[in-house]
């Protein structure tokens, strides 16, 4: 089936190219007509079981097709020896977006000032509201959860690093830090175990945040979306039948089930249970620990 589909693709690119060969003028046409199509039936073909390099040198047709018109432009300016067109302001500016792009991508980050992202990442886990501590440390804890959430939920963006980078500690206040520790110490932890509620918090923060508004893919997001909800529908119910069962209430709103993220479907309820999870399971640490017979 690939080999049929990839034999259609090519004589339709051939095609293409060869009008555009003859008048490059033909490629705006082209692209006009074909980027409105273009994500449909790259959802089409990827319903249809097309997947990987197939899928990919077919969504390149835009990049062929353009290569082909530059190289007939620039054939017909080197025979004749001169440029088509008179270059005027706007064209002087596509030269300057075209190598700024060019800079960008070869130069390092580093010398680009890429500490930008670690420091926008640190500027989320700094605390929000300036007031003092409650009555009640759960209370406290809560009101830092939410305060992180709303802050990623702001700057989706930066989910996917949030984690994974040790440079932004270079940048996090002390104050966020401070403010963990003594709501823990009020709880009554206090040596090891109390480096180990700190370290479960901070886990517990970036966790279930993270995998809430996770990128969600860029290319070919339709067909992405349709196969999840295909594979829920059609889920097999003898294999799977708790699954199959809750599909109505866990589709789009259960990790691993989902085809939006955080962002067009956040997971409100089950935020605020994780989060009464955590402080429980602190609580019962607590208890443990002092049940704890001392050695003599």
């Amino acid at each position: 089936m690939t080999v049929v589909e990839l034999g259609l693709y090519a004589l339709l690119l051939a095609a293409a190219a060869l009008a555009v060969w003859r008048r490059p003028v033909v490629s705006l046409y082209l692209f006009v007509v074909g980027l409105a199509l273009h994500n449909a039936v790259l959802a089409a073909l990827y319903a249809g079981g097309v997947r990987g390099a197939t899928l990919t040198a077919m969504s390149a047709w835009k990049e062929i097709l353009l290569a082909v018109a530059l190289g007939r432009v620039g054939l017909d300016a080197w025979r004749a020896r001169r440029l088509p067109f008179r270059f005027g302001i706007a064209d002087w500016l596509a030269v300057a977006f075209g190598a700024l792009v060019v800079v960008y991508v070869l130069i390092p980050q580093s010398a680009l000032g890429g500490l930008a992202g670690h420091k926008a990442v640190a500027l989320a886990f700094q605390p929000e509201d300036s007031s003092g501590p409650t009555a009640d440390w759960r209370t406290d804890i809560k009101q830092l959860f939410h305060s992180w959430r709303a802050a990623v939920r702001r700057h989706p963006n930066i989910a996917p690093v949030v984690g994974t980078q040790l440079a932004s500690n270079t940048d996090v206040r002390f104050e966020l830090v401070e403010r963990i520790l003594t709501d823990l110490t009020r709880a009554g932890f206090e040596g090891p175990a109390l480096m180990g509620a700190y370290n479960s918090i901070i886990a517990s923060l970036v966790g279930f945040v993270a995998q809430e508004f996770a990128s969600i893919p860029r290319e070919g997001l339709t067909a992405f979306q349709s196969e999840i909800k295909d594979r829920l529908l059609s889920v097999d119910s003898q294999a799977y039948p708790i699954l199959a069962a809750n599909v109505p209430m866990l589709a789009n709103h259960a990790f691993i089930l989902r085809w939006q993220n955080g962002v067009e479907a956040p997971l409100n309820d089950s935020f605020d249970f994780y989060i009464d999870l955590v402080i429980d399971g602190l609580e019962a640490a607590m208890k443990a620990a002092k049940r704890k017979p001392i050695a003599a």
